[in-house]
């Protein structure tokens, strides 16, 4: 979830203003000490654009989207140093 907050350049603050849930919550599941219900997740993956279960998906393992999305950035950060 993070990741996708981060790549929409949402803070918790703005997460928490567009879905009505509380920061401290939003910061234990994306620590993954917290389980959100259903409604709340459906509420979260709509703010940040995204299927449901991204919200509930281990952020270890990146999914191949993450993957061509991070390279990409890395591509034009290099690009941009030359």
């Amino acid at each position: 979830m993070r990741f996708w907050r981060e790549a929409k350049g949402l803070t918790l603050g703005d997460l928490s203003d567009e879905t009505g849930v509380s920061k401290v919550f939003l910061n234990n599941v994306e620590r993954g000490r917290k389980q959100p219900s259903l409604k709340t997740a459906q509420a979260i993956a709509s703010a940040l654009d995204v299927p449901v279960d991204e919200v509930f998906r281990d952020e270890a393992v990146p999914t191949p989207r993450e993957i061509v999305l991070r390279w990409n950035d890395n591509f034009r950060e290099k690009r941009a140093a030359r």
